[in-house]
């Protein structure tokens, strides 16, 4: 069997250039991690100085939420990113259970779909998303500020808080990928993994991506996942049969630091 591969050069921006070769199974992730920590930083510089403008000088109690500013100093703080990515929608359409979720990623990163994780020594303290709500839109200019937010708090720490916690940004290249609300995707040792909670203690896996899908999402989610877009929780398992075929090669994907 003649083995391909997709080799991604991807530059920070909006577009990413495919190429394909008739080589071993490698996926080439290229990336300016100078720019995501820039980013990091004036977004979170950018989001402070709007909750103090905001709230911290006007009229409202600003002691009745949490407002990062209350707690923190600007300088005292540091910001990573998580960025989120999509599934090549044309390729979508082929998915089944033996497809391999790493050809199916597009990695075009959004500088609106980045995810900013803000610590303070050490101690994750606030997250929030990159995009912007417009109060025009009707959206409350409270969704804009940066809150403080307590992650040793049990009703904090639902499925995103603890994976925020768990900080996985600060060891592994990780990723949302839209659609996969369970978890976060991570790359170690070259490989695609899934990290999620599972049960009512919510213990903490990972699990090869691949193998994840077909034993947690199974026909049915993958089913779902074409049709809408995204996996529905509680959908019942209906497991993929293991094969020996293309599921079992390994695919590689490699982080080119520019």
């Amino acid at each position: 069997m003649l083995k391909t591969s997709i080799k991604i050069l991807f530059f920070f921006g909006f577009n990413a250039i495919v190429c394909y070769s008739q080589s071993i199974d490698t996926i080439y992730v290229n990336y300016n991690q100078k720019r995501f920590e820039e980013i990091a930083k004036d977004s979170l510089e950018s989001r402070y100085a709007y909750t103090v403008k905001n709230f911290m000088n006007s009229s409202q109690n600003a002691d009745s939420i949490y407002l990062l500013p209350n707690y923190y100093k600007l300088d005292s703080l540091k910001a990573y990113v998580v960025p989120e990515l999509n599934l090549n929608k044309e390729k979508l359409k082929n998915y089944s259970c033996h497809s391999k979720i790493e050809e199916l990623i597009d990695f075009n990163f959004s500088e609106e779909r980045l995810k900013i994780i803000v610590e303070h020594k050490d101690s994750i303290i606030a997250a929030f998303r990159t995009k912007f709500y417009n109060p025009k839109n009707g959206y409350p200019k409270i969704m804009n500020a940066i809150l403080y937010e307590d992650y040793e708090n049990p009703i904090r720490l639902n499925k995103g808080g603890l994976l925020n916690k768990l900080r996985l940004e600060k060891r592994y290249f990780s990723f949302d990928l839209k659609g996969f609300s369970k978890g976060r995707f991570i790359i170690d040792k070259e490989q695609l993994f899934f990290v999620f909670t599972e049960g009512p203690e919510n213990v903490m896996k990972k699990i090869n991506a691949n193998e994840f899908i077909r034993t947690h999402i199974g026909k049915k989610g993958i089913r779902h996942l074409k049709k809408n877009g995204f996996i529905k929780n509680n959908i019942g398992y209906n497991p993929c049969k293991k094969t020996n075929g293309d599921l079992e090669r390994k695919t590689r994907i490699l982080i080119v630091n520019n």
